[in-house]
């Protein structure tokens, strides 16, 4: 009878302890999870390299879930482009971080990119003796806005064209090189 009574109290301090160490992964858990929120980049162009703390984690427009509260450093690259770089907070829920790449010297002609026009909407820097380069500030969060991304895509390039137009310079006879490259065909 002792025997039965000696097995009883070990399975039942077993259970004890077993119950103990689920409750503690489960408040690890809860601890862990209530400390991350989420971060969500893109870019114009699409498809750029996101590092985040200087380690890559993939390409636009990119979410991740789960990302440790505190600050990051977020950078954003694509070839023949300028780098962009953001410092974000983050906090327990969902922040947002939108990136623009814009474009960085390319060619080796006495041009260099020279800035023609900078405005909240559109930059156009000259590349070459009849090229340039326009990159349109069109910006959107999520998915379901793509369409008025697009509209607004349209516009810029609208007001884009009429801007070179109004300094003599002929859209027509020129080379153009739209950042994003989906403006072009706009």
């Amino acid at each position: 009878m002792e025997r039965n009574n000696k097995k009883i109290i070990i399975v039942a301090l077993l259970a004890a302890f077993f119950v103990i160490f689920l409750t503690i992964l489960l408040l690890i858990f809860i601890i862990n999870s209530s400390n991350k929120g989420s971060l969500t980049i893109t870019s114009s162009p699409s498809d750029s390299v996101v590092f985040i703390d200087n380690k890559e984690r993939g390409k636009t427009p990119l979410t991740i879930d789960e990302l440790k509260n505190g600050k990051h450093t977020v950078i954003v690259k694509k070839e023949g482009l300028s780098d962009a770089k953001k410092e974000v907070d983050i906090k327990k829920g969902e922040n947002k971080a939108v990136l623009t790449l814009s474009p960085s010297t390319v060619g080796g002609d006495v041009f260099k990119n020279k800035l023609l026009i900078l405005n909240t909407k559109f930059e156009i820097r000259q590349s070459g003796t009849n090229s340039y380069i326009v990159a349109l500030k069109a910006i959107y969060n999520r998915p379901s806005q793509y369409a008025s991304y697009v509209e607004q895509l349209k516009q810029y390039k609208k007001e884009s064209l009429e801007w070179l137009r109004a300094n003599n310079i002929d859209p027509e006879k020129v080379q153009i090189e739209y950042v994003p490259k989906e403006a072009k065909d706009l």
